[in-house]
């Protein structure tokens, strides 16, 4: 077997723009949110956009495993984490609204 040798310097670079460009990808997700759209088209495109972008760059900064088999368990798992986190930061947001609205009513 032949080995490779990477200069370092390489290997930094190959990361800084894997991790740039996941970072590229959460703000422009967050954006998503800030659009005039309802809140189920944004949250679906989010969804999607996190899926799409983030699945293929955690496999080239070799996070994830480049088989087929995985990604089956993966999309699963991801979309049952992406709910639980969505349902909690739904129902935080709801009660801070229902706690403004409440404040508003007062002062009337």
């Amino acid at each position: 077997m032949v080995q490779h040798q990477v200069h370092g310097a390489l290997v930094l670079l190959y990361c800084t723009i894997i991790w740039s460009a996941i970072g590229v990808l959460f703000s422009f997700g967050s954006r998503l949110f800030s659009r005039d759209w309802s809140l189920l088209r944004a949250t679906l495109s989010h969804f999607f956009l996190m899926l799409a972008g983030f699945v293929p760059l955690a496999t080239l900064a070799g996070w994830f495993p480049f088989h087929w088999t995985f990604y089956l368990q993966l999309i699963p798992e991801f979309a049952i984490v992406y709910l639980i986190i969505w349902v909690i930061l739904y129902k935080r947001e709801a009660k801070k609204v229902d706690h403004i609205n409440q404040l508003l009513s007062h002062k009337k």
